[in-house]
Parts: structure tokens; C-alpha cells; sequence
């Protein structure tokens, strides 16, 4: 296999020479296989070359753009969505929501590192050895998947007046709150949002303001 297809079929590309939009559109598991793994052998240095540039991973304003969709759907699916879904008595929307929070938290941690996303199966492996938030996310993330959903939580006449989001009957809305305020108290100690509400959700917007490339910063809040 020559080495400017390997990469072709990889990441779309031979040189690694990406548009800012091109970045966002490459998948994050594929830039992760061409920088994980021990070169053996690179007589021409050409394979190094290319790895060499995609460690240096994206480019500012594409990884604000990331962390900002990230922390969107981590406030939508896991402090809104899920509690809403679990007052509602939807127990398979309820876990799909938990499934995005996860998801997108886990992404969001290797973003705040620097590091491309791995596959699904292997995600929360590789963000447990993370330096920055890995292993104490990590944990939480799989108490958080270990524990289900409880109806239980969810039958009681007293929630009546309770704002769904701040049920602490139920075990993953706290685990939720917990996971969240590690993720934004990061995201202000690095100048990335100077939002002071814990709805994750706001400091993506903030995170948005600081993208500079007009592009960018015209997509929705979401995209990325």
C-alpha cells in the first residue's frame, strides 16, 4: 500500500493539508488510526512527515469549534433531555440521551487534551489515560453507564413542583451536574468561556464567540 493512499483512504487526503471546513469533516476515529501506533520503518520520512502534522492536531478555531458543539449537546442531551425524557416516562429515549452525553463528553475530554477521539469501543479506555480530566471522568462516566435508568426515581407525587433537571432522586442527574461543573470549571480556568451559568450548553456559545474565522463562526452551534 503506498503511503499517499493510505492516507487518501484514511482522511480523504495525501498531504494533510486541510481547509478549516475540511478539518470538521474529517472523522475524528480516522485521524486517531493515522497517529496511533509505532512507525517501524520510514526510509523516505514522508509517512512521518504527514503523521508529524496531524499531531500537531486542529487548528485553533476548528478545536473551538468542536468543544463549543460538544458542550451544546452535552447540556441538551444530558441536563435537559434526559430528565425530561425520564419525567415523560420514555425509557428508551431516556438512555439514547445518556448515550449522546456520554459520547459528547468523551470527545469533549480529548479535545481539552489535544488528542484525537478513537473509535467507539475503545474511547473510554484511551480518555482514562488521559492527563487533563480523563481518569476522574472516566470514572464517573462509567458509574453513570453502569447505573441504567431508574423509574423508581421518577414516581413520586413530590416531584410535582421540582424542576426536572434538579431531581436528586435520581443517581444520574446528579452523576450529570457533577460531570458537567469538572467540564466548565476547565473550560474557564482556560480562558475558553467566561460563562458563569452551569447549563453546559451557554458556555458553548461563549466558546463560539471566540472563533475567529468568520466561516466558522456562521455555523450552527452544533455543527462540528
Amino acid at each position: 500500500l503506498c503511503i499517499d493512499d493510505f492516507y487518501r483512504r484514511q482522511i480523504g487526503r495525501a498531504d494533510a493539508e486541510f481547509s478549516l471546513i475540511g478539518w470538521l469533516c474529517v472523522p475524528e476515529t480516522r485521524l486517531a488510526t493515522v497517529t496511533n501506533g509505532k512507525v517501524f520503518t520510514d526510509p523516505l520520512g514522508q509517512f512521518t512527515a504527514i503523521r508529524e502534522k496531524l499531531l500537531q492536531f486542529y487548528p485553533n478555531d476548528v478545536r473551538l469549534k468542536k468543544m463549543a458543539a460538544r458542550a451544546a449537546v452535552m447540556g441538551q442531551s444530558g441536563q435537559y433531555n434526559y430528565a425530561r425524557c425520564m419525567r415523560r416516562g420514555e425509557t428508551v429515549a431516556a438512555p439514547y440521551a445518556l448515550n449522546e452525553f456520554i459520547r459528547n463528553t468523551i470527545s469533549m475530554v480529548f479535545l481539552l487534551n489535544c488528542r484525537y477521539m478513537p473509535y467507539y469501543k475503545w474511547m473510554h479506555r484511551a480518555m482514562m489515560t488521559l492527563p487533563l480530566l480523563g481518569k476522574e471522568i472516566g470514572e464517573l462516566l462509567q458509574e453513570l453507564a453502569e447505573d441504567g435508568v431508574s423509574m423508581d426515581a421518577w414516581d413520586s407525587e413530590s416531584l410535582e413542583n421540582v424542576p426536572q433537571a434538579l431531581n436528586s432522586a435520581d443517581r444520574n442527574v446528579l452523576l450529570i451536574e457533577q460531570i458537567c461543573r469538572l467540564i466548565t470549571a476547565e473550560l474557564r480556568r482556560e480562558g475558553l468561556s467566561s460563562e458563569t451559568n452551569s447549563f453546559v450548553t451557554h458556555h458553548g456559545i461563549s466558546i463560539m464567540s471566540r472563533i475567529r474565522d468568520p466561516q466558522l463562526r456562521e455555523l450552527h452551534l452544533m455543527e462540528g
